[in-house]
């Protein structure tokens, strides 16, 4: 790979308005040669296709360019650049895997058929008047010429991209086991749930037809090469609640379908599982990934030191910047660029930090080719730090236009509830969600949760116990929902039966670690029937994951909630006093069981 990038940059080197020094006749040959060799290569992506053509052809046709040649120097300077680029494309498939190249092989070839047809009949013409006197000719010439420049050029390219994208090769059991020691998190990429191996935090796309504008401008974005027009880093940043994981989520899954490959890692954050909340597993993650993606990077990343991983102030400089500046010799000057996205920065242990020194080293210029897509909510330190970042590329979702989201909700709400698609009450649920999607995506969980022809009920019970607009003053509207939610599960019954309820509840929220059905109800000492029940009946914000069997909230914004008197009032979970009571049940638990297996 090395000697193929080092022969397109000599290629590139020098003033492209001089002419060469040399006999364009010799280039001419060589050029040919090349072409040639390279349709040999694609006569059996060929095969059965309207671009079958001799090989032998091309020989006739050297003549005509010695005749147009002699008279522009535009013309030798081409045969010159293309002569060039096949030496590096010949050398490249020599030393990558051919399988690799079959696709744009068979591409390129019907592009180098066609222009070569062209001037075959060009070449007859020239043959019978024995010389080419017309300007039309030899425009139509050059334009060929062009088009093959240019194929030769997106073919060599393309090549060199298939040969960094191929990691299989450098990554062998001993160098994938060096790797897999990294405290990466295997949960941290975008798609990480639907993998058989992970676990817990629910993710998802956009509906179709939703933040359509946002994505479009997003992925714009991370396509442009960084300069002074598009900046390495972009911050999307709004309230709990605003879809900003969905929409990079979907911003991920489109551009790790490009061909190109432009989505080279990602890490999304959360509070609810210890590897996505520390610091410390971003970078080991993020570069993890990327030696999945570069062959380039994963061999520097191989030669540095690992042991950095247990620094988190180690970790950008030894297990970043430095391999990706080592790689840079590696990858040619006009490869797209690489994006990493990190979402929900605001749920990490000291996210604000790893965006500082993300910012500082960017401004740096130690990461060129890379680009960051960072989300999280307007914590003041995030805030603080990205007063650095240019404005064109800072997007607060609130400031979307009211009517565009309000129409997002309203598609999302009838393709989740198509029965209710054309109620006016659908319509109301829409305005009333004021741009939170987290509330529509609840609300629709409280309508499913009964039977199928009781969900119009449902809907009209949820309209109806919307407050008073004098009562709603300074109120999110998400909080209207889960006192509604929390008030259908727990006013109808007892204080004692209400109270054990909201332990299980309370304790969903305060282990470290979301737990099993099983687990819980021998830290509260209640009946996993008990446990079954409040969860099913809490299935608006809460739900068991079906890879683990663990308790999740769907969403912060519902602890949040819980934790804040202000706004869930009675039903406030007390952190402090509920930790002494989940210790209490720790203790109790191991008692118990050292007694059972003494017995």
């Amino acid at each position: 790979m090395r000697k193929v990038v080092k022969a397109f940059k000599k290629s590139h080197s020098g003033n492209r308005g001089s002419t060469p020094a040399i006999d364009w006749k010799g280039p001419a040959k060589v050029t040919w040669s090349g072409i040639e060799m390279l349709l040999k290569k694609a006569e059996k992506c060929l095969d059965g296709t309207p671009f079958k053509t001799p090989v032998a052809a091309i020989n006739a046709l050297v003549a005509l360019f010695h005749d147009v040649g002699d008279r522009s120097e535009d013309m030798r300077d081409m045969v010159s650049q293309i002569q060039k680029r096949l030496e590096t494309i010949n050398t490249a498939l020599v030393q990558s895997e051919y399988q690799l190249a079959n696709e744009r092989m068979e591409e390129f070839a019907k592009v180098l058929v066609t222009q070569v047809s062209k001037l075959r009949v060009m070449a007859s013409r020239s043959l019978l008047t024995r010389t080419l006197t017309s300007d039309d000719d030899i425009r139509a010439i050059k334009r060929v010429f062009q088009e093959l420049e240019a194929s030769t050029k997106d073919f060599h390219l393309g090549i060199a991209l298939s040969i960094d994208r191929n990691t299989a090769a450098i990554l062998s059991d001993l160098k994938q086991h060096r790797l897999d020691s990294l405290p990466r998190s295997r949960q941290a990429r975008y798609d990480a749930d639907v993998d058989s191996e992970a676990v817990g935090v629910t993710r998802g796309e956009c509906t179709p037809g939703t933040r359509v504008e946002i994505i479009r401008r997003l992925v714009g974005w991370a396509r442009k090469q960084s300069s002074e027009n598009s900046a390495s880093i972009y911050w999307l940043n709004g309230s709990a609640g605003t879809g900003k994981s969905t929409i990079v989520y979907s911003v991920c899954k489109s551009l790790d379908a490009e061909d190109p490959r432009i989505l080279g890692a990602s890490f999304f954050c959360s509070r609810q599982l210890s590897e996505l909340r520390e610091r410390k597993h971003i970078i080991p993650s993020i570069v993890y990934q990327l030696a999945r993606y570069s062959h380039s990077f994963a061999t520097a990343l191989l030669q540095a030191n690992l042991d950095a991983a247990d620094s988190s102030a180690k970790q950008m400089k030894d297990l970043l910047v430095e391999p990706w500046q080592k790689s840079a010799s590696e990858r040619l000057p006009n490869f797209p660029p690489c994006l990493i996205v990190v979402d929900a920065l605001d749920e990490v242990r000291g996210g604000w930090e790893f965006l500082s020194e993300l910012i500082s080293t960017v401004k740096a210029s130690h990461l060129n080719g890379l680009k960051f897509l960072i989300t999280s909510r307007r914590e003041p330190k995030l805030v603080e730090r990205c007063t650095a970042l240019a404005s064109d590329f800072v997007c607060h979702l609130e400031e979307v236009t009211r009517d565009n989201v309000q129409h997002d909700i309203l598609t999302f709400l009838s393709a989740e509830l198509p029965d209710l698609r054309d109620t006016p009450q659908l319509k109301e649920l829409a305005e009333r969600a004021d741009g939170l999607f987290v509330y529509a995506a609840t609300a629709v969980r409280f309508i499913l949760q009964g039977y199928h022809n009781e969900r119009l009920r449902q809907l009209d019970s949820l309209l109806q116990a919307w407050p008073t607009r004098s009562d709603s003053i300074d109120v999110l509207p998400v909080d209207h929902l889960y006192s509604q939610v929390l008030q259908d599960v727990f006013t109808s019954v007892g204080k004692t039966l209400c109270y054990s309820r909201l332990k299980i509840l309370y304790t969903i929220l305060c282990t470290e670690e979301p737990v099993s059905i099983s687990l819980l109800s021998s830290l509260i000492c209640d009946s996993a029937c008990d446990v079954d029940g409040v969860i099913e009946n809490l299935h608006a914000v809460l739900y068991v994951s079906k890879h683990d069997d663990r308790i999740y909230w769907y969403h912060k914004s519902f602890y949040d909630f819980m934790c804040d008197f202000e706004r869930s009032s009675t039903y406030t979970c007390n952190i402090i006093t509920q930790h002494a009571l989940l210790a209490q049940g720790c203790f109790t638990t191991v008692y118990f069981n050292s007694i059972r297996q003494a017995m």
